[in-house]
């Protein structure tokens, strides 16, 4: 697998980011051996030094495994650290598309679950008020909307774990969330519609998570 002439300032970033994403897309399997670092260095335009370090920060990370005297080997990606979920949902690699649209589903089900049974009356009001008083006018306007209704529904729920995951998928995707084929063609006022209903249903306590699981099923389904 080449790799591109590095950038001097950033080259052991460049390098790291490469290889992590020939990983991630399975150009590399588990087993497989790195090329030497004398090659890696050579196809990246930079030092040996600058190549050894992206190699032991991925060694970091549980991606690769370095023997002393013998090749660096890639390991099983379910062996990995957890921070490597940040190298796999920033880069997206087609082969983890299912699994990236599934979690970002059922994260939505955690955070109405949990707020649901202890959100406050006044958090509840506030989340409906948020989407009552909304008139997403396009697809950014929408998203906008959605990313602050999570937000608020994260910290109804007062899980400081959730909430720390829903900031990350925010700085993740930022204003372009994976969405399932159907989720994106459908028009942002039946997706408003849709987060009306959930606000109220919140508010009322009248099972949101029922809803939300109900109308969320077919997008689960589209990745069966």
């Amino acid at each position: 697998m080449p790799i591109g002439k590095a950038v001097r300032v950033h080259s052991s970033e460049q390098v790291f980011e490469e290889l992590a994403r020939a990983i991630l897309d399975g150009e590399f399997t588990p087993g497989d051996a790195l090329p030497p670092e004398r090659v890696l260095a050579e196809q990246a335009g930079t030092s040996r030094i600058i190549v050894r370090q992206a190699v032991h920060r991925l060694a970091d990370l549980g991606l690769v495994e370095v023997r002393q005297g013998g090749p660096t080997r890639v390991v099983d990606l379910a062996h990995a650290d957890l921070r490597v979920f940040d190298l796999l949902y920033r880069f997206t690699p087609a082969r983890y598309r299912r699994d990236v649209l599934e979690a970002t589903i059922l994260s939505g089900l955690c955070l109405l679950d949990v707020a649901s049974r202890r959100a406050s009356d006044d958090q509840r009001e506030a989340i409906h008020r948020l989407v009552h008083d909304a008139r997403p006018a396009n697809d950014k306007t929408m998203r906008i909307l959605e990313q602050r209704f999570w937000n608020l529904v994260a910290d109804a729920g007062g899980n400081q774990l959730y909430q720390m995951e829903q900031r990350w998928w925010d700085r993740v995707f930022g204003d372009d969330p994976p969405r399932a084929k159907s989720e994106a063609e459908t028009p942002v006022s039946l997706r408003y519609v849709f987060f009306k209903e959930l606000a109220k249903r919140l508010r009322a306590r009248r099972d949101p998570v029922a809803f939300y699981r109900k109308h969320t099923a077919s997008l689960l389904s589209e990745l069966e």
